[in-house]
């Protein structure tokens, strides 16, 4: 889990400096981000599903990305808010409680 959510990080601060200071990235930050979506949903989803589907969702956007070859300004907005989303969830998510 730490290691989807560092890579995650790195890939994110890219993605987010960039848009800060306006200047264009290539596709390999999108890479590590999605690469460690990936890792994160291998370690944190439990229903196999939704894990796989996630995972496979990642993989085929991080591919598309390295595909593709550039990454658009929308592309970047696109991963900013939706990590925004995604860390706003967890952040007021209830943590379930051990079965004692």
């Amino acid at each position: 889990m730490m290691t989807g959510t560092a890579l995650m990080f790195i890939g994110f601060l890219n993605v987010f400096l960039s848009i800060s200071g306006g200047f264009e990235i290539n596709a390999v930050p999108l890479l590590i981000y999605f690469g460690g979506v990936a890792v994160w949903a291998n370690a944190v989803i439990e229903n196999p599903t939704w894990r796989y589907s996630v995972m496979i969702s990642a993989i085929v956007i991080g591919l598309g990305f390295f595909h593709y070859g550039e990454v658009l300004f929308w592309h970047k907005q696109v991963v900013f808010w939706s990590t925004v989303v995604l860390v706003m969830y967890f952040m007021f998510r209830e943590p379930k409680q051990p079965d004692r």
